[in-house]
């Protein structure tokens, strides 16, 4: 046994390979030894197959080999980095080993190591749930390594290796990369069983264990040390068992209900004779109204076949006449379409051989006029060149002339340098003209730019006007809702100002604007409920007649009078600065905007000049503010704090804490008039800033114009220089070809070698005229023999069209008759479908309430095959069934139901009845396998022989 007692000498070593072990607390080494069945992941590649000698067992008996172990022992344990293990080595004996040691020394964590490398859940400890959490502390990876006593003297050794991160696992079997999988088949064929608390029990699952039933535990004490043919005899037996009273309960229920079923049924037996015999006549009836439909349907159908025979004979009549009258006319058209495109497609061949042959023969007349004309040209250059010597002299006698007038003309146009001064004069003039242009287009963007904003800055004011006036409407939409009579006021004193002296105010939350949610909560507690909807006169005479007005038209309103000239800082308690540390912030008369007289309103009514508002802050420094003797009034968010001395006695004070009024919104935020009446007053600077921008605007336009006509004035004149420098030059040119032209003209020409050369032109031409000549005549001769033909086509087309019409008009009149058949077959078409629908409907309710079967129709033959014979047979059976008494539905229903229900419950018991003997024969048998073998294995002497050898070494252990 490997331990660290003094017994260690006499059992096999537990090595650490010399490295020193270090000693931790139960509750440490616990922490660490904690896994996860799901958390572990099986990184194990399968080779071949490793448990090659367990391959031929299913369940291997618990034989002892030679060496005293018994298969499936555990022969060696190696540890390495494995919870508080470097690196050990364990070999257990063949028989009871014990671990003994203090907490904290590694005993569990062996326990650990068995359950984890025989492929244990980690779930099964009861510990860490996370595989990599059994990895020493400061390692990446450890592994167990277990040997197993095997089958025919060859052991088996798992290695299990775990990987920290990741919560990886690999496994070897005798040293071979395997699965999970292999490793759980190979311990479950040596019956080890990890996850049964009688054959593996970590101390943490003790309380499992012990909450387990004697039934339970017998059944778990088979699987750890019987054989499995015990437990699965046990399991059959009990499940055999369970069936046997299941079975026996219900043969004793079911004879009871067959009993009470039976008496039940013999007392209303005459009755339901007579609903029987009641039941057959309405069924005879039934059939007879059956037969009556089927009949129904026998009288259209019949109809439907005489009216088919009619309509395919008429088909057959129309299909006929189309094969002998339509499709040979129809046959005889399509031939004489085929002849007729022949016709034309001949005719337009013609036409285009004759087109080709015209355009051909046009070409080559072209071609001929062009020839007369080249002829012509020359004759004229031969009598021009005749004439042209006389022609030079009085030419060249012109162009003197001409010539004269150039050189007068040069003289008139200034030089090119009086010229090019100017224009350098007029470009300088022109660079400060645009100068001053683009200084005045800068001008203009930046004043556009200006104007930019001033219209964007205008539009920004009116759409905050709108918005307050919006914000306006909807307070006064609210008020109309909320009080009818304070709106109806507003109203008349809005249409009758020219009846007062000055402006009436009101109501005064109207005008009233608080932008923060909380203050106008503060203010609407501090007012009273009247004195929202008030009005404020400037005047007493104008209280007084708004007063009077208003009661005339049986207005309900307040009007109150006041000048706006109050002074509330003088009546200030205190200086508010003074308790911003305690989440005061503002005077109530301070958090809102309003005209100064609807303020002094609401100061001398409401005293909200004297009453401090705070934010959430004042609520903690509440009692600190309560202390202060000046402050008589405040508001925090939850709570309205007020204090009252008492004029009697010691004057006492008092203080009240009431929660702020439920909001109502009437000092919601609206439209401030100030705010209005300013943003009206920066719209209307805006506006005439606007005006002053627009002037400055035009002036530059018209400034621009200017500079813009100086300018086009300079380009003008500097356009008309360029043009007389344009001229001069043009003119000296013209001079210098006059002289060329003159110098040429008094030189003699050849005239005698230019003639012969034209001749030999003239030669040339007459010769490709004459051939041209001749193609034009074969040409023309073609052309006559296509129009001949021509006329023979046309011919022959006038007959084929003639030919065509006539059939047509034959075939028109036979699609009439046609047509006119096939209206028939139509109409005849429409008549048979009616019918064929009566029919079928016919068939259909005699299908859907009376569907024929082989028993109906044999009733059938029994009854009348006249409809009239049918409806008397129909009203007897009707009168004789109304003649007996129709009973309880109920009762006959109940009556038949018990019935079925007796022969089904007797079926039943006597199937019951067999297999109940089977059950029990079965349960004899398998009770015969169990017991014997149970027997043996649980009497004392055999379950105690196997601890003889270990009980004195188990007391000294005990002892120590």
């Amino acid at each position: 046994a490997g331990s660290s007692s003094e017994s260690e000498e006499e059992a096999r070593p537990i090595t650490n390979n010399g490295k020193k072990r270090r000693v931790i607390s139960d509750d440490e080494a616990d922490s660490e030894d904690e896994g996860k069945e799901n958390g572990e992941k099986d990184d194990g590649k399968e080779e071949a197959s490793s448990d090659d000698d367990l391959s031929a067992y299913s369940i291997i008996e618990h034989t002892v080999a030679e060496n005293g172990y018994i298969v499936g022992s555990i022969y060696r344990v190696k540890l390495v980095n494995f919870v508080t293990y470097d690196d050990c080595e364990l070999f257990p004996g063949p028989r009871l080993n014990v671990v003994i040691g203090p907490n904290g020394s590694g005993k569990s964590s062996i326990v650990c190591a068995l359950a984890l490398g025989l492929a244990g859940a980690t779930s099964v400890l009861g510990r860490a749930k996370d595989i990599g959490d059994y990895v020493k502390h400061g390692k990446k990876k450890g592994y167990t390594e277990i040997e197993l006593i095997g089958p025919n003297g060859k052991n088996i050794v798992i290695k299990h290796e775990i990987i920290k991160d990741g919560n990886k696992s690999t496994w070897l079997l005798n040293g071979k990369n395997t699965t999970k999988a292999k490793v759980t088949d190979a311990i479950k064929k040596l019956n080890i069983q990890i996850d049964n608390l009688c054959q593996f029990l970590p101390q943490d699952r003790v309380v499992n264990f012990a909450s387990l039933s004697a039934q339970d535990l017998l059944k778990e004490t088979e699987k750890a040390v019987g054989s499995m043919v015990m437990h699965d005899n046990h399991m059959r037996l009990v499940e055999l068992r369970t069936k046997e009273k299941s079975a026996a309960t219900t043969e004793d229920s079911h004879e009871k209900h067959l009993n009470y079923l039976k008496q039940h049924n013999k007392a209303i037996e005459r009755d339901v004779q007579r609903y029987n015999e009641r039941k057959r006549l309405l069924e005879t009836a039934a059939n007879l109204k059956s037969k009556r439909l089927w009949m129904i349907f026998d009288e259209q159908r019949v109809k439907a076949v005489e009216l088919k025979d009619q309509l395919e004979a008429v088909k057959e009549e129309t299909k006929q006449f189309e094969q002998e009258k339509i499709i040979p006319i129809r046959n005889k058209m399509d031939n004489a379409k085929v002849k007729l495109e022949s016709i034309e497609k001949k005719k337009s061949e013609n036409a285009h051989k004759s087109k080709s042959l015209d355009e051909e023969r046009q070409r080559k007349a072209d071609s001929t006029e062009t020839l007369d004309a080249e002829e012509e040209r020359i004759n004229n250059e031969m009598r021009s060149l005749r004439d042209r010597a006389d022609d030079r002299k009085r030419q060249a006698q012109r162009e003197m002339v001409e010539l004269d007038k150039l050189k007068k003309e040069l003289e008139d146009i200034p030089d090119n340098d009086a010229i090019q001064s100017r224009m350098s004069e007029l470009s300088q003039e022109l660079r400060i003209k645009s100068g001053q242009r683009q200084d005045i287009q800068r001008k203009h963007m930046e004043l556009q730019d200006r104007i930019k904003d001033a219209r964007l800055e205008e539009a920004r004011c009116r759409d905050r006007i709108k918005q307050l006036d919006d914000r306006q409407r909807q307070k006064v939409e609210s008020l109309k809702l909320n009080d009818r009579g304070a709106y109806t006021a507003m109203e008349w004193l809005k249409n009758n100002k020219h009846m007062f002296e000055h402006e009436i105010y009101g109501p005064l939350c109207i005008l009233v604007n608080v932008e923060d949610p909380l203050h106008a909560r503060y203010l609407e507690h501090q007012c009273p409920k009247w004195l929202p909807p008030s009005f404020v006169a400037q005047s007493a005479t104008d209280r007084d007649n708004a007063l009077m007005e208003l009661a005339k038209l049986k207005i309900k309103a307040n009007v109150l009078f006041y000048h706006g000239h109050f002074d509330p800082e003088s009546q200030r308690p205190m200086d508010i600065s003074h308790l911003h540390r305690m989440g005061i912030t503002h005077w109530l008369d301070k958090t809102f905007d309003c005209p100064p007289v609807v303020l002094e309103a609401l100061q001398r009514n409401a005293g909200i000049h004297r009453v401090a508002v705070g934010n959430r802050d004042s609520i903690r420094h509440a009692g600190e503010l309560i202390e202060i003797k000046q402050l008589s009034t405040f508001l925090t968010p939850e709570l309205a704090y007020s204090k009252t001395t008492s004029h009697y006695g010691n004057k006492s004070t008092t203080t009240s804490m009431n929660p702020l009024k439920k909001p109502n919104g009437i000092f919601g935020s609206s439209g401030n008039a100030n705010e209005k009446e300013e943003t009206l007053n920066h719209l209307r600077s805006i506006e005439a800033h606007l005006e002053t921008l627009n002037a400055e605007y035009a002036q530059l336009k018209s400034e621009e114009r200017d500079v813009g006509t100086e300018e086009s004035r300079i380009k003008g004149e500097r356009d008309r220089l360029q043009l007389q420098m344009k001229k001069r030059e043009a003119t000296m040119r013209k001079i210098a070809t006059k002289e060329q032209t003159i110098q040429d003209l008094n030189t003699d020409e050849d005239t005698q070698a230019e003639e012969e050369r034209l001749n030999a032109k003239l030669r040339t031409l007459s010769n490709r005229r004459y051939k041209l000549i001749l193609e034009i005549k074969d040409i023309m001769t073609k052309l006559v023999t296509i129009a001949m033909q021509q006329n023979f086509i046309i011919v022959a087309r006038l007959d084929m069209l003639n030919q065509h019409s006539k059939l047509h008009n034959q075939n028109h009149a036979a699609e009439q008759e046609f047509r006119a058949m096939r209206t028939k077959v139509n109409d005849l078409q429409l008549v048979y479908e009616e019918v064929g629908m009566a029919a079928r409907a016919a068939k259909e309710k005699a299908q859907k309430e009376a569907p024929m079967t082989p028993e109906l129709k044999a009733i059938f033959e029994e009854f009348p095959d006249e409809l009239e014979e049918i409806e008397e047979a129909i009203n007897e059976a009707q009168a004789k069934a109304d003649l007996n008494h129709s009973g309880n539905n109920t009762v006959i229903e109940q009556y038949e139901k018990r019935k079925k229900e007796i022969e089904e419950l007797e079926e039943k018991m006597a199937t019951s009845t067999e297999s109940l003997n089977r059950l029990k024969a079965e349960i004899e048998s398998v009770k015969s396998a169990w017991l014997p073998p149970l027997s043996a294995l649980v009497r004392p002497e055999e379950f105690a022989s196997g601890w003889k050898e270990e009980l004195p070494l188990i007391l000294d252990l005990l002892h120590r």
